[in-house]
């Protein structure tokens, strides 16, 4: 006969979970409409990482995430096939954080547009267009959550297509999953680069000039990163030199 592992916790955790967890059930079953969003969201999920250590979690250790090979198959590819300026790599690991930090039932993404931007070693910013980028293929959605006392549009937040991955009650998954599409198999055709910015990156000398009606075809940006040498960009002759 197999002996049974027993996780020892002291009385102290085991009390603290359960007043985490009878706290989160006590604000889910509160009214949304009398709570702020903000507030309520990051609650509960800190509420989640005390009922849900990553130290533990059964015979998972941290917890686990379900996924769909199939689904998780084409997001890969259509990660693959992004041009180098939509920053795949960066997708890709914007994707396994998305992964490995979703809330029990809701499906929420538990990071913040700070946070991410700190375990990428990137900008705001730039978490801000990889993140569209999961958006635009489907792999996420983005809801925007206003916050009490103050004016603009809100916190951003994501959750995961449930066609993608899931964590909690199949039940709830199934429900949130017929209500939503699957992700696309092709990856959403990136914004034009700004061909100033891209040329400064390939040679620090290179200094912009002024604004100009002149199209700069992406082959020839790629062309341009891979040599180092920044093109020269025709001037358009005046009406009166055409003359």
């Amino acid at each position: 006969m197999v002996a049974k592992l027993v996780r020892f916790r002291t009385r102290d955790q085991l009390a603290t979970r359960d007043a985490a967890r009878q706290l989160a059930d006590q604000i889910r079953s509160y009214p949304e409409d009398q709570l702020p969003a903000h507030a309520r969201s990051a609650v509960l999920n800190q509420l989640q990482r005390v009922t849900h250590p990553d130290t533990e979690q059964l015979s998972w250790e941290g917890g686990f995430t379900m996924l769909s090979r199939q689904q998780t198959a084409v997001i890969w590819d259509a990660i693959r096939a992004l041009p180098p300026t939509a920053r795949r790599h960066e997708v890709r690991h914007a994707f396994d954080l998305v992964l490995l930090n979703l809330r029990q039932d809701t499906g929420e993404v538990m990071l913040t547009r700070d946070e991410f931007a700190e375990k990428m070693a990137v900008s705001p910013q730039n978490v801000s267009r990889v993140m569209t980028t999961l958006v635009n293929m489907g792999v996420i959605t983005r809801q925007r959550v206003t916050i009490d006392g103050m004016s603009g549009p809100g916190r951003v937040v994501f959750f995961i297509n449930p066609h993608v991955a899931w964590n909690g009650r199949l039940e709830i998954r199934k429900r949130e999953a017929d209500a939503s599409a699957k992700p696309t198999s092709k990856a959403a055709k990136p914004a034009a680069p700004d061909v100033d910015q891209v040329l400064m990156a390939a040679d620090p000398a290179y200094m912009p000039r002024r604004k100009l009606p002149v199209a700069v075809p992406e082959a020839a940006v790629h062309r341009i990163l891979g040599h180092g040498k920044p093109p020269t960009i025709p001037h358009h002759r005046s009406a009166k030199a055409k003359r």
